[in-house]
């Protein structure tokens, strides 16, 4: 069993999600990526599951509180980003601004930054 394996309310919210993507495929509307926005621990599986779908994914992930915490998801994503094939990689760490195909993250810190990020990416595909 994978640190991602356990049944979570994430895998469900994913789970709509691809149902969503599905049926507006189906109605002639495809989508070039999904924008993800986190910052704690729990945000990491559901990164990883997108890195499996193989769908294009933005992952905007807050690089620190304004306490000057760091969050967890842009610490594990650097200390073990999602692997190319999907999945955990267990390799060194990287430098934060891209992983594997079809997975890019960027860090945030504010919600001027995050705003700022989401504006450079609007109608882009990763």
């Amino acid at each position: 069993m994978t640190a991602c394996s356990a049944i979570s309310w994430y895998g469900l919210v994913l789970q709509v999600v691809r149902e969503f993507l599905a049926r507006r495929q189906q109605q002639g509307t495809v989508y070039s990526k999904v924008v993800y926005v986190g910052d704690g621990r729990g945000d990491y599986c559901p990164v990883v599951e997108l890195q499996q779908s193989g769908l294009p994914c933005l992952v905007l992930a807050r690089t620190q509180y304004p306490d000057g915490v760091p969050c967890a998801l842009w610490v594990k994503l650097r200390a073990d980003p999602p692997s190319p094939e999907g999945g955990l990689a267990g390799h060194a760490p990287g430098d934060g601004s891209a992983h594997a195909r079809s997975l890019q993250v960027v860090g945030w810190s504010t919600a001027a930054e995050l705003a700022q990020r989401l504006t450079e990416f609007e109608g882009r595909v990763c």
